[in-house]
This record gives structure tokens, sequence and C-alpha cells, in this order.
């Protein structure tokens, strides 16, 4: 799978999780309005790191000319957009964790 591919994948997922047009970065904008986050979950800045740079990255490839996956990502960049999207299928993401730890029991 490419990175586009991969993103477009993880993009519709964040749209139907978040249920919100603007998919990845309504994903991100819960993450950054998200109180404590990174003390509740350990990989939260990480995460909200990778997910802001692969945007950007997706951006690039879209609107800049020269810019394509060849010179811009490689397979380390699609398996970690796989694996973001397989947490969020298992609720291992950060915000359901965050959610899991902060929800009174």
């Amino acid at each position: 799978m490419s990175f586009i591919s991969s993103y477009k994948h993880l993009e519709k997922l964040c749209g139907e999780v978040m249920d919100d047009r603007r998919c990845i970065s309504a994903y991100i904008e819960e993450m950054e309005r998200t109180p404590h986050g990174a003390f509740c979950v350990p990989s939260w800045n990480d995460d909200l790191k990778a997910l802001n740079h692969y945007r950007r990255v997706r951006n690039q490839i879209a609107h800049e000319p020269d810019c394509d996956e060849d010179n811009m990502c490689d397979e380390a960049d699609v398996l970690w957009l796989d694996q973001f999207y397989s947490r969020i299928m298992n609720q291992n993401d950060p915000l359901t964790l965050y959610r899991k730890a902060t929800t009174p029991h």
C-alpha cells in the first residue's frame, strides 16, 4: 500500500470516528484541545507530532510541485499510518485511551 492510500484509509476512519468532514484534522484538533492528554497516555505527544507531520507530508504531495511519495516518505511512514489505523480499530489510540483513563468506572 502506498503512503497516499494509507493516508486516505486513515483519513476515512478518522472522519467516521470523529463524525467530522475534517477527518485527521478533527482528530488532531481534539488531541490539541484535550487537557492533560500527555499525562494519561504515554504516546500522546509522539502520536500528535506524527499526525501533524503526516498531514503536512500529504499536503505537500498533493499541492507542491516536485513533491511525491518517492521523495517525501518511505515504508516506515506507511507502516506508521497503517499501525495507527489498527490502533483506532482496536480502541488503542490516544483519544480512546484518554477517555478510558478519565472516565470513572
